[in-house]
């Protein structure tokens, strides 16, 4: 993609699409069950719905394997912000600035 430094793709199928093979690095978000469920439940989705999502979607193990950079989402919102600009500086930042000085 030429002219641009980064593009983000916000995508929850992403490794389910195997689309992680066409990337540069594959973040992954994830929250314990109990968060997901609460989450879940939050937005009106059942308990039992929100087990059938879940046993149609790939097995944490495997997007740990899959995944550059795992981030844990058990807190708020303002938690995980924190974690992605961090992330976003000691990476992304880091990378376009080594890239420009070549």
């Amino acid at each position: 993609m030429s002219g641009h430094d980064v593009v983000v793709i916000d995508a929850a199928l992403m490794l389910d699409w195997r689309l992680d093979r066409q990337v540069d690095i594959t973040i992954v978000v994830h929250a314990s069950r109990a968060r997901r469920f609460a989450l879940a439940e939050k937005r009106g989705i059942t308990p039992d719905d929100a087990r059938a999502r879940q046993r149609r979607q790939l097995p944490y193990s495997e997007y740990r394997r899959r995944a550059d950079v795992v981030i844990l989402n058990n807190g708020s919102k303002n938690d995980l912000r924190r974690k992605l600009d961090s992330f976003w500086r000691k990476v992304i930042l880091k990378e376009i600035r080594r890239k420009a000085d070549t």
